[in-house]
């Protein structure tokens, strides 16, 4: 019988196929979210052009083959030394080898991979965290992860040796040790601390993990400003009045401006500040980008731009 047409693979065929390939086949790009931290849907996408081309190749040896020649490699009874096994050996041989030795972690591209994400309603409402469980959280992975113990293995790594999204949670990790947990004794994240020391220091929390946080942990009393002699209102301003205004920022950010809260580099802030700048307002980009954060943090995570 002729060979098969390219393309059209019989179930013989096919179950050559996933011999050949094993997991590698059903191998699918995952559909990443712009998080915390590094973004890099590409290096599964090059990945899967790589994969794909292998694939192909194989396939097109497959419809090469005449049925025969097809039953006779299912039988095992073509001779070891001979060409028809040797060929389909040595088809795509180093190429699946390097697929399988180079298949992308699943925080390779960042960290927003759908099947990692951490339940966030749960752990916000926790009333300590250890300072991996912390780390974990503000880049939005569920803590089971990087537990301690890989953890304290990644801060002793390289930096020259790592991904940039490892690198990235190796920083973070040294960063809340040291603040947190300065003599590695094991103290306990408060999450008031957590989130005063966040915002002092601009240190980047997954969105709905912070809203969260806010949600459960701020007190959203009045503040306990008083009225002077005139009837002003002395004292630290209400942290009620500074949330609404952040969120009206955020808000006309978006709607006039196109802020995307989720984009980890925007410039819009740069713009609002050059602005302010040109009515004589001294305000620096790294303000506008805290209350811009701020206010987006309210915004529910169902909310997609129209």
């Amino acid at each position: 019988m002729n060979a098969m047409p390219e393309h059209v693979l019989d179930e013989k065929r096919q179950l050559l196929l996933r011999q050949k390939l094993g997991e590698l086949l059903e191998w699918q790009v995952p559909e990443l979210v712009e998080t915390v931290g590094p973004f890099e849907p590409a290096v599964f996408a090059r990945y899967d052009d790589k994969r794909l081309d292998a694939i192909a190749q194989c396939r097109r040896q497959l419809c090469d083959f005449t049925d025969a020649e097809v039953e006779a490699l299912l039988a095992r009874s073509a001779p070891e030394q001979g060409s028809l096994r040797t060929t389909w050996r040595y088809c795509q041989q180093e190429e699946i080898a390097w697929l399988t030795h180079h298949l992308p972690a699943w925080h390779a591209g960042g960290f927003g991979h759908p099947d990692h994400v951490a339940n966030f309603e749960y752990w916000a409402k926790m009333p300590t965290f250890t300072v991996e469980e912390a780390t974990c959280l503000s880049v939005g992975i569920d803590p089971g992860e990087f537990p301690r113990g890989l953890l304290k293995r990644l801060r002793d790594d390289d930096p020259t040796k790592i991904g940039v999204a490892l690198l990235y949670l190796q920083r973070n990790y040294v960063l809340l040790s040291r603040r947190f947990d300065p003599t590695s004794c094991g103290w306990r994240v408060q999450p008031k601390d957590f989130l005063k020391w966040a915002e002092k220091v601009e240190f980047a929390i997954h969105p709905e993990f912070l809203r969260l946080l806010q949600k459960y942990h701020v007190d959203q009393s009045a503040g306990s400003a008083s009225k002077g002699a005139h009837g002003t209102t002395t004292g630290a301003p209400d942290k009620r009045e500074i949330d609404k205004i952040a969120q009206l920022f955020a808000a006309l950010a978006i709607q006039d401006y196109g802020y995307a809260p989720k984009q980890a580099r925007s410039p819009i802030p740069k713009e609002i500040m050059e602005i302010a700048a040109q009515m004589g307002l001294e305000v620096s980009t790294d303000t506008v980008r805290k209350y811009l954060r701020h206010g987006a943090s309210f915004i529910p995570s169902e909310w997609e731009p129209k």
